[in-house]
């Protein structure tokens, strides 16, 4: 039987400001965007257990997804990267983003390789 949990959210946005904006609306967004979401363990340390991510490249008014993937804790158990593995082989799984050529399949890599290659990536640079 799973236990209810409380979800506890923060989010914060500016108020609009009442000055006519002059330069294009894309100026005011970075060229390149990091979305990503964690999954932890529920005791207090909070180690993390998998992660998914999405990098994104703005093209006019409109971020497009250009990589996007799962990873992985580096201590995580084989049975997990088993399960891990098997979802991204998942044709079901095919992420929906446009991008050409189209992404065959969702990336999967441990987090050492995430933190370096994608989270501290140089984003001018596509791969």
């Amino acid at each position: 039987m799973q236990e209810r949990h409380d979800i506890f959210v923060r989010a914060h946005a500016p108020f609009p400001s009442r000055k006519k904006q002059w330069r294009k609306r894309s100026a005011i967004w970075p060229e390149y965007a990091l979305i990503f979401d964690t999954e932890t363990t529920l005791d207090p340390t909070q180690k993390l257990t998998f992660g998914c991510f999405r990098r994104c490249r703005l093209i006019g008014e409109k971020y497009w997804c250009i990589e996007e993937g799962l990873f992985h804790a580096d201590a995580a158990t084989a049975s997990d990267v088993r399960a891990l593995r098997q979802y991204v082989g998942n044709p079901v799984n095919v992420p929906n983003a446009e991008k050409f050529p189209p992404q065959i399949k969702l990336l999967l890599m441990g987090r050492t390789f995430f933190i370096n290659r994608v989270f501290w990536q140089r984003f001018g640079t596509e791969t």
